[in-house]
């Protein structure tokens, strides 16, 4: 996980988690916390929009033949980072924070800069769903592409501002999140509450069903997820981890993924060497 002056992944089982005041964009202080040993300072800089994020590694957890247990734990550490941070901050202060979770494998739109601003200043996908205690995902993936003809045929009615949508059954996806403090403390207590094999993107429709807005933005998404390696939570869930995969037949995987989960051309997001 990664986390910030506060602190989930489809692929990895790390995460990032930072306070994020809701009138402000830029400069966000954001640690990083990884489940994989191989996430460095250097590796989360890289990852890290530098005009928009300041970044800082944290060592994470790991829990050894269960990626999703793991995981939850890395995101429970990066909510309790976020909440610890925004309970010390200015009391006049702590009702416009929120607290943004991203994983150390996520990938950024190369038109970032453009379209945080055009989210950040959307009243029904930012303001609106973090001020009454609701989640921003900053990417969502969707598994079932007959979701989507719903969509389609009713734009209007699923898509929000123009650019984000209601998280649905089908919605999935915790590698970049901005949490309010409600929805963090719902989510502590959730993950306290639930098996701990339990993948901790459910709680996004266990959270809408109490009555709180989950919307993830879509048109285009901000951040995906990099499935161009093995999954560090679902080794099942990526092809690198059959015998003899070449890189072009991963690659070949990754564009079906984004095709399926309408992320747009992989070309279009920046790995950690492009930042």
């Amino acid at each position: 996980l990664s986390s910030s002056s506060s602190s989930s992944s489809s692929t990895s089982s790390s995460a990032t988690s930072f306070l994020v005041p809701v009138a402000q964009t830029t400069r966000i202080q954001a640690y990083s916390i990884s489940l994989n040993p191989e996430s460095t300072q250097q590796r989360v800089d890289m990852y890290l929009p530098k005009a928009v994020f300041v970044g800082h590694a944290l060592e994470g957890v790991r829990v050894a033949d269960n990626g999703v247990d793991g995981y939850r734990q890395s995101m429970a550490k990066a909510l309790r980072l976020g909440l610890e941070s925004m309970n010390n901050g200015q009391s006049q202060q702590q009702q416009q924070q929120v607290i943004a979770v991203l994983d150390d494998d996520f990938r950024v739109t190369k038109d970032f800069e453009t379209q945080w601003r055009r989210l950040s200043k959307s009243t029904q996908c930012y303001h609106n769903t973090l001020l009454t205690g609701g989640v921003v995902l900053l990417g969502v993936t969707v598994w079932d592409s007959g979701f989507w003809n719903k969509v389609d045929s009713r734009p209007q009615q699923h898509i929000h501002d123009g650019l984000c949508m209601d998280a649905h059954q089908f919605v999935r996806g915790s590698f970049a999140s901005l949490f309010s403090r409600k929805a963090a403390e719902m989510a502590l207590e959730w993950m306290a509450h639930t098996p701990s094999d339990r993948p901790f993107d459910w709680f996004w429709m266990d959270y809408v069903d109490l009555g709180y807005p989950v919307r993830g933005v879509v048109q285009p998404p901000l951040m995906v997820a990099d499935v161009e390696h093995q999954s560090l939570v679902d080794p099942n869930r990526t092809p690198s981890n059959k015998k003899g995969i070449t890189a072009n037949e991963q690659r070949v995987d990754a564009a079906y993924r984004h095709k399926l989960h309408r992320w747009g051309d992989v070309d279009n997001y920046v790995p950690p060497s492009g930042m």
